[in-house]
């Protein structure tokens, strides 16, 4: 029998429970394919229930947003305790991030505008000082292992911000899309990992490794 969350704890983790649903729904329907009721049937909460921590599949998305970019920083943070990366190995570990938060890819290429245009100022602010975080975290990273200025720094961070909002589509073509291209010989991707790779590959192609001297 479902019980209502009470408690400060039991809500957050009702929350998540719906979160993780939308996400799974997310990952193979188009936002306008999920419905409320999928959502609720995905988790074993009632839809009725669900309207008592959302108002709209949109504020769920919002809220998944926001953990997936607070997820994303503790990744990066852990990078940032590690010792100096190659620029491969940096890459190889960007790559994993990325394609671990799928869902951040395809909302910014697919429904980041609408979702935004209907939450809250709170929430918006929420998005941005983890977006914030993100951005200064990717600094730190290549600061920490190439040499760069911090105009370099910023232009890096905003290749890399176009580029998120490509990631997702230039992989995940329709059929409609891939058939259409293979009529007209048009080079196609399917595999996100690839895409991500070579895109990180190519902002990262003119940083020069910093010089470390071991003091004797």
């Amino acid at each position: 029998m479902f019980k209502r969350a009470r408690s400060k704890d039991q809500i957050e983790q009702r929350k998540n429970e719906i979160i993780r649903a939308m996400d799974l729904l997310y990952e193979k329907k188009e936002l306008s394919q999920i419905y409320l009721k999928d959502v609720a049937d995905k988790c074993s909460i009632s839809r009725s229930a669900i309207y008592s921590y959302y108002k709209n599949k949109e504020e769920i998305l919002i809220d998944s947003l926001n953990l997936h970019y607070a997820n994303l920083n503790k990744q990066f943070k852990t990078l940032l305790n590690k010792k100096s990366l190659s620029k491969e190995e940096l890459i190889e570990k960007l790559t994993k991030i990325f394609i671990d938060h799928k869902v951040i890819l395809k909302l910014m290429s697919s429904n980041l505008v609408d979702i935004e245009k209907r939450t809250t100022l709170d929430k918006l602010i929420e998005i941005k000082e983890e977006f914030k975080t993100f951005q200064t975290n990717f600094y730190l990273l290549l600061e920490k292992n190439f040499n760069i200025d911090e105009d370099q720094g910023k232009n890096i961070f905003l290749g890399l911000v176009t580029s998120m909002y490509g990631f997702y589509p230039l992989s995940n073509p329709t059929k409609l899309q891939i058939k259409a291209m293979q009529k007209t010989g048009c080079y196609f991707n399917t595999d996100l990992n690839i895409t991500v790779k070579n895109s990180l590959t190519l902002l990262f192609r003119n940083l020069n490794y910093k010089i470390f001297v071991k003091l004797k």
